[in-house]
């Protein structure tokens, strides 16, 4: 089969794949009454059946589907799942990669294909080093701190950074993965419009419209009811639609393009400045780093300046919200008194912290009255996770994360890969910019956050030796 018809092929499968899951997804939330039970049992029935299946299905169309899905992944108890649907899609990834083990044609050609560097072995050991805080603080069993060392800390995104290349050997793999990714923010950019514009009946799930359900009722936060991992995750997709619309032809491309401008629409949504401040440097970064792309700087300034004008005198409302929200200072204040406190516990115990996911616990006593601006809460987590990790795992851990992921993206931007993992590649650029900035100003807790930085990262640093594929 053509190179081209094999890349339709994939792409096309894999958003009808996604769309066909979005159906049964759907069906199983309306049409089964809702009850804790009944949703068990269908959450059983359908992995028994995928566990079957995922013999027969390739590795990359799980994780794809286990990616796009961590959107929903702190709320699906919300939908009446006692687990997450990713959790289980990435359990049955791993578990499809077990299978092909087993032929050993398939096995040589897996490990031919891992890259295991400074960045992997200092995350090994990262890991490791986390996992003891938290059973020396007690909170290894306790079920949030326990997903917060896989999620938060980033346990799985360390260990899709590590097989990203075998998941996504070729082409073709990628292919489905961007399928997945542009699905995701056509639904992500859809759901902050219709938020946006008030449209009830498009936003799905309804737990979105719940008024006492998370945060940041009066902004865009899609299905993570919260407007940052909103913002970031429609950042993600946007450029993945960029990605794919460099590679993909005819209607796809269209496709490709509408979602660009869906995310990029999201992300004013969320009237969150360090999302506003991450998508408009990540996307000058990129344009910046690229040779090929600078002529297109001036272009982009103006569309993306004209787009957010239109925006704000079109959508109701908007420009007052965004305006209120340019000028906020509690939230400023929140910031520099958790800042302070974590300053003041990482003094008292600068190498053993204080224990993971400690912080909320332990720091009330270190809360105090700055000279200039007033103390406004004493129960919020530091917004910053360089600091976050420094209390909790001591500051000689933070540091090993830090130096881990500086190694990462230099392994990363250096040079100039071939092919379609250029793209990749440049925009890497743009997304590990724009999570710099939000990792600097606000918790990063949701499962997805980590886990895009980390997985295209792996992508791109695992194909370094080999970037035709």
């Amino acid at each position: 089969m053509p190179e081209s018809e094999r890349l339709t092929a994939s792409a096309g499968g894999a958003l009808v794949l996604g769309g066909g899951a979005a159906a049964l997804f759907g069906v199983a939330t309306t049409v089964v009454d809702g009850s804790p039970d009944a949703m068990a049992a269908v959450a059983v029935g359908v992995f028994a059946v995928l566990v079957v299946l995922s013999t027969r299905i390739e590795p990359a169309w799980l994780f794809s589907a286990a990616v796009a899905l961590t959107a929903f992944s702190a709320n699906s108890d919300r939908l009446g799942f006692p687990v997450g649907p990713d959790r289980l899609l990435f359990a049955l990834g791993v578990l499809s990669l077990v299978v092909k083990s087993f032929d050993p044609q398939l096995r040589a050609a897996m490990l031919g294909r891992l890259r295991f560097g400074v960045p992997h072995a200092l995350l090994a050991i990262l890991t490791g080093l986390a996992i003891v805080s938290a059973a020396w603080a007690g909170t290894l069993t306790e079920r949030e701190p326990f997903f917060g060392l896989l999620d938060r800390l980033g346990l799985i995104p360390f260990f899709m950074f590590l097989i990203a290349p075998v998941v996504f050997p070729g082409t073709r793999e990628r292919a489905v993965l961007l399928a997945a990714l542009v699905a995701l923010g056509g639904y992500l950019g859809i759901t902050a419009l219709a938020e946006a514009f008030s449209l009830d009946a498009l936003v799905f799930p309804k737990y979105i419209l719940d008024t006492a359900a998370g945060i940041h009722q009066d902004r865009a936060r899609g299905p993570f009811l919260e407007a940052v991992p909103n913002g970031f995750a429609c950042f993600v997709c946007g450029v993945a639609a960029a990605v794919a619309a460099s590679t993909w032809r005819g209607v796809r491309r269209s496709a490709a393009l509408a979602v660009i401008g869906l995310c990029a629409a999201g992300t004013l949504f969320t009237l969150t400045r360090s999302v506003w401040i991450g998508t408009t440097l990540g996307t000058l970064t990129a344009l910046v780093y690229a040779s090929e792309l600078r002529r297109w700087i001036v272009p982009a300034v103006a569309v993306g300046v004209l787009t957010s004008v239109l925006l704000l005198n079109v959508v109701p409302g908007l420009s007052a919200s965004a305006s209120e929200r340019s000028s906020a200072q509690r939230p400023v204040w929140d910031r520099l008194n958790s800042d302070r406190a974590a300053l003041a516990m990482i003094q008292e115990r600068p190498v053993t912290g204080f224990g993971w996911y400690r912080f909320t616990s332990d720091s009330e006593d270190y809360f105090r009255q700055g000279e200039r601006y007033p103390l406004t809460n004493t129960h919020i987590a530091v917004h910053n996770m360089l600091l976050s990790n420094s209390v909790e795992l001591g500051v000689p851990v933070a540091i090993l994360w830090l130096i881990a992921f500086g190694c990462a993206i230099a392994a990363a931007l250096r040079g100039r890969l071939d092919g379609d993992l250029r793209a990749w590649q440049i925009g890497f650029a743009a997304i590990v910019i724009h999570f710099l900035v939000i990792a600097n100003l606000v918790p990063l807790g949701y499962a997805s956050t980590n886990l895009f930085i980390w997985l295209w990262a792996g992508i791109v640093v695992g194909h370094r030796r080999s970037a035709k594929v």
